[in-house]
């Protein structure tokens, strides 16, 4: 049975007349990137400070490990949690110096200090920084180093909190690929919340989408991408064109555009019986192509639902 890392159950969060969380319920198992979703100011920076024990709850719980979160064993879960955040990290001093001094708060041997370095800077690509001061970093390179100092006591869960906010799209793809390489090698189960959706789909186990205070949907990502994938455009190459188009009318909206039969709003059951209509009425299909839902298309669709709600 795979172990559960974090439990969130109906978790309340008031700061005074504002209601911030509205009965949060999320749960990661071990191993696994969930992607917490939602526009800035929806809740996600108090939740993960409420996981965090940084702000309590006003009703509900949270269960770190398999343990309910309190104030006598708040230290002890920490030391199980890396959290990144670069205003952690000291500007005047190196990346080793910074590296060093967690070490110590993490309460790691002198030995072991050397060692965790000598390992996240060579998983990060960071060996050729470890002398440079933290101030001098690339917004890149100085995200990777807060990521070092999160992971150098090798936790159990890894949160982030906006990981890639500043980062252009190319330090964006190189900083997810870290961290799918950090999961399939040290195993860690990882908490990511952000509002911004490039290159997500490709690491991602988990999704839950938040807006205003409540989680929308939450699950494993490509289930969901499947639940959300009936109407999907199709695009067809088909002769003769005037009627195949006739015929794909009677499954959703059909248009021609570039010599091709684009065909909207038809259903999954629907694709097999267009194609033997075509069949049956002597039209030459060359090649189909069906829009797949991508996690910006499921994002937009549950938020904007929301919204009309």
């Amino acid at each position: 049975m795979v172990e559960t890392i974090l439990t969130c159950k109906q978790i309340v969060k008031h700061f005074k007349t504002k209601s911030v969380l509205k009965g949060v319920d999320l749960t990661i198992r071990a191993g696994r990137i969930l992607a917490l979703l939602g526009p800035n100011g929806t809740g996600k920076t108090t939740l993960i400070r409420t996981i965090l024990g940084l702000l309590k709850a006003d009703s509900g719980t949270v269960e770190l490990f398999g343990e309910t979160l309190t104030t006598r064993n708040r230290t002890d879960l920490l030391k199980h949690i890396g959290v990144q955040n670069d205003g952690n990290l000291y500007e005047q001093l190196s990346v080793k110096e910074n590296l060093r001094i967690w070490g110590q708060l993490y309460g790691l041997d002198a030995s072991d200090i050397e060692q965790a370095i000598s390992e996240v800077v060579r998983c990060l690509d960071l060996v050729a920084y470890l002398n440079e001061p933290v101030g001098k970093l690339s917004k890149g390179n100085r995200q990777k180093a807060a990521l070092a100092r999160a992971i150098l006591h090798q936790p159990k869960l890894l949160i982030l909190d906006e990981p890639t906010t500043g980062l252009d799209p190319q330090m964006v793809e190189s900083f997810l690929s870290y961290l799918k390489e950090l999961v399939a090698s040290r195993g860690t189960t990882v908490l990511m919340c952000t509002h911004q959706l490039h290159g997500l789909e490709e690491i991602v186990d988990e999704v839950a989408i938040m807006s205003e205070g409540k989680i929308l949907l939450a699950g494993d990502l490509q289930p969901l991408l499947a639940s959300y994938d009936d109407g999907q455009p199709l695009h067809l190459e088909v002769e003769p064109l005037a009627i195949g188009k006739t015929l794909a009318q009677l499954y959703g909206e059909a248009s021609a555009e570039k010599g091709y039969l684009l065909v909207k709003n038809i259903t999954r059951q629907g694709i097999p019986n267009l194609v033997r209509d075509l069949t049956t009425q002597g039209c030459q299909l060359y090649s189909l192509v069906r829009e797949s839902v991508s996690l910006t298309d499921l994002y937009l669709e549950v938020i904007g639902g929301a919204k009309d709600e």
